[in-house]
């Protein structure tokens, strides 16, 4: 079905009328060869109508069809559904063989990226300022109650002093994360708080004429002043 002896095979991707898949990767239009684009992540797409929120209105819009999630359609045989994720097993964008092509999630994502090396942690990211070991110092140095402030001015210079208070402040919300439950959610009426009646300002007060400062029969207040 698919390979680089397959170019003469043609599959009809599912969502996608009008726009065919090759076996060797190619798209086809209604007549001519459809050239492939390129996203800021190298990952290879051409223009196309296309069915979105096909579960639920099926409208048709013009967007990009990524050649990675349009192999997976033609492998699976139905349209994949907005959260379904194609991940790369080697990481590679430019390799959409179906052999490399696995349906995912965000965290499966992300660990081939980590796993594959796209994605660099710790001491061996070339931005880092702390290695990982002065970093589990800091965070061994926050719980036995030290200070943010103290531990950035050991570690000596600006970049330093702010990687510091970076960590502290990591340390700290993961801790309130962890130990500070959420706040439950009253669910039996008699538990909310009432209410409080709405209070009237003293100049929306003022601005309320008394009672009979109006008199709305104009008619008898001209015969009373004028005899």
């Amino acid at each position: 079905m698919f390979g680089e002896e397959f170019g003469d095979c043609w599959h009809e991707i599912p969502g996608v009328s009008g726009l065919e898949l090759s076996g060797d990767l190619r798209f086809r239009g209604p007549r001519v060869l459809r050239k492939l684009r390129h996203d800021c992540n190298g990952r290879p797409y051409v223009q196309a109508r296309k069915v979105v929120n096909h579960e639920s209105d099926g409208r048709v819009r013009e967007g990009r069809v990524m050649l990675h999630r349009a192999v997976m359609s033609v492998v699976l045989g139905r349209q994949l559904a907005r959260d379904e994720f194609v991940c790369h097993r080697d990481d590679d964008r430019r390799n959409n063989w179906p052999q490399n092509l696995y349906i995912g999630d965000y965290h499966s994502n992300a660990a081939d990226s980590l796993r594959n090396g796209g994605r660099v942690r710790g001491e061996q990211h070339p931005s880092a300022k702390l290695s990982d070991e002065q970093v589990r110092e800091i965070r061994r140095a926050l719980a036995r109650g030290e200070r943010g402030s103290d531990l950035a001015r050991a570690c000596g210079g600006s970049a330093g002093s702010s990687t510091a208070c970076g960590v502290s402040r990591a340390s700290r919300a993961e801790h309130n994360r962890r130990v500070i439950p959420p706040r439950p959610i009253a669910t039996d009426p008699s538990l909310r708080s009432p209410i409080a009646p709405r209070s009237v300002s003293p100049i929306q007060s003022s601005a309320v004429p008394p009672p009979g400062f109006l008199n709305t029969d104009r008619r008898s207040s001209f015969a009373d002043s004028n005899p």
